[in-house]
């Protein structure tokens, strides 16, 4: 472990679904020179990627992908379906030591309303 993460080898999430929860500004390259992170290759229904898994200090697990035809700078940061999205790019962000400004694309939480109580007459 370097202190804050780990890279474990990719497994399903948690609750059986991930998305991606952000872009940051980097390439597995520089990810790999600056962290000693190794990526595997893949393919899946957009096109050829890079990946790495990690998991961070406090067991949240955060996969990191760039497609090879991707129309925009950096990489995908994927988390679990049901993890808090701002917690895990905070704590990713902290365990890399890297700002906040690296962050191009933030997907914002959805929140799924209460239903609206029934009052019976």
């Amino acid at each position: 472990m370097h202190g804050r993460y780990q890279q474990v080898q990719p497994e399903p999430w948690p609750s059986g679904y991930g998305e991606v929860i952000a872009l940051i500004e980097s390439s597995p390259e520089w990810l790999s020179t600056q962290y000693g992170l190794s990526f595997f290759e893949g393919t899946d229904n957009l096109d050829d990627y890079r990946a790495a898994a990690v998991q961070l200090a406090s067991g949240r697990r955060i996969g990191i992908l760039r497609h090879a035809g991707a129309p925009y700078q950096g990489v995908e940061v994927h988390a679990d379906a049901h993890d808090d999205v701002h917690d895990a790019v905070q704590e990713l962000l902290q365990a890399l030591e890297l700002p906040e400004d690296v962050v191009t694309w933030m997907r914002e939480a959805v929140v799924v309303p209460e239903p609206a109580s029934v009052q019976v007459h």
